[in-house]
């Protein structure tokens, strides 16, 4: 085995932000680099849903997707829904190909095929998620609870079976996504942050 398979095999984050790569070495990179758990590919124009389902079909422990300004549509999202499981923070930002019926697939349920156990959710625990800018500002100085007890059940105590783990998301300007995907959203029973700006949203309730 040479050197630079070892070093993907053990690889855990990367950052290829502005770089070159096309889908073919994202391909080849994710057969080997299946313990991955961030990965970085801002900018990265040669990135198509071909790479990304390749991706997140073999790396099943990522956390942290930034795909910032990638020439991804919606059918990279349905790929990362299912199979992204452990995912907790995905950048959408500047992603022109996305739609609002793509972001709602992130209400879809992951593939537990691969995993070895469940995760359970502790909603009692959860103080609930809030909108926020690309600068972090929390929209509107106010928390807006993502809480819906009718989609979910709990055991007696408190705590829901697992749905996911995704944390933060990102969707500036995301031109064709609008004010109606985010209350989808409240589906995720994790989410403690979106950050919006431009695209599709309306000022008065994001400004």
């Amino acid at each position: 085995m040479v050197a630079k398979e070892v070093v993907l095999i053990t690889l855990l984050k990367i950052n290829l932000g502005k770089s070159r790569i096309t889908d073919v070495s994202i391909v080849r990179m994710s057969h080997m680099a299946r313990r991955l758990v961030e990965i970085r590919l801002q900018w990265c124009n040669g990135i198509t849903d071909a790479g990304i389902h390749a991706l997140v079909q073999n790396c099943r422990r990522l956390r942290l997707i930034d795909l910032k300004s990638c020439s991804i549509t919606d059918e990279s999202l349905a790929s990362i829904a299912l199979l992204s499981e452990e995912l907790q923070s995905l950048d959408l930002s500047w992603c022109l190909g996305l739609s609002d019926e793509g972001v709602k697939k992130l209400l879809v349920q992951p593939d537990h095929s691969s995993s070895s156990s469940r995760r359970r959710i502790n909603r009692r625990s959860r103080s609930g998620g809030s909108y926020r800018n690309s600068s972090g500002r929390r929209i509107n100085g106010s928390k807006l609870s993502f809480r819906n007890d009718e989609s979910y059940s709990s055991d007696e105590s408190g705590e829901f079976p697992y749905e996911r783990c995704l944390e933060h998301l990102s969707i500036v300007w995301c031109s064709q996504v609008t004010d109606d995907c985010i209350a989808s959203l409240q589906g995720i029973p994790t989410l403690r942050s979106i950050e919006v700006a431009g695209g599709g949203f309306s000022k008065g309730r994001f400004a």
